[in-house]
């Protein structure tokens, strides 16, 4: 029974080591997969939205690209979205927050990650090309906290699955073990029996 305890003992603290030097490298990609699922969400609204607005930045329809704003930024992932024209915010859903300023914005291969009023947002900028009237970019404020919170439940059933896995191993290491002493036992005994 002690052999199985130390066997055992030693698979778990080898499993433990397995799942500690893999977690850096595990949540290194949970916050990767977070970031091109913000970037995806973003370009997505952007396809989604963009001939709207250029037809309603067009038309000067400024209280239905607002509407159009509006209703974008109802899903839960987006905080707001924002309308910069000559880097000047001129328009703006209500959760953009008061010192969010168009340069904050500027060309980013990705999200880039923002702390304004005491809260960090990951923001995305797309460039809007019309026909007429000055250039524009649509910028999208992603809530972080729900990142963060997806982030967090990948991480964990990620951990979960190293853990399962490790003692997995350490149970099918254990039991191997435990089977190829008692086949080595069984030998020697039936050795000192023939002689």
């Amino acid at each position: 029974m002690r052999t199985i305890f130390r066997y055992g003992g030693i698979a778990v603290l080898i499993a433990a080591l397995v799942v500690l030097v893999s977690l850096p490298f595990a949540s290194s990609f949970v916050d990767s997969w977070a970031r091109r699922d913000v970037d995806l969400r973003s370009q997505l609204v952007f396809s989604a939205v963009r001939e709207q607005v250029d037809t309603l930045r067009a038309r000067g329809e400024t209280a239905e690209l607002a509407r159009l704003f509006g209703r974008v930024a109802e899903d839960a992932r987006i905080a707001a979205l924002g309308l910069c024209v000559e880097d000047r915010l001129v328009l703006y859903t209500e959760g953009m927050p008061a010192g969010f300023g168009c340069d904050a914005a500027d060309a980013a291969p990705g999200p880039l990650p923002l702390s304004l009023d005491g809260a960090t947002a990951l923001v995305t900028s797309h460039v809007l090309r019309a026909e007429t009237g000055p250039p524009a970019r649509l910028v999208v404020l992603h809530d972080l906290a729900y990142i963060e919170e997806r982030a967090r439940q990948a991480r964990t059933a990620l951990v979960l699955a190293l853990v399962g896995v490790g003692f997995g191993g350490a149970a099918l290491a254990s039991i191997l073990s435990i089977f190829i002493l008692n086949r080595w036992r069984h030998s020697v005994l039936q050795a000192l029996v023939d002689a």
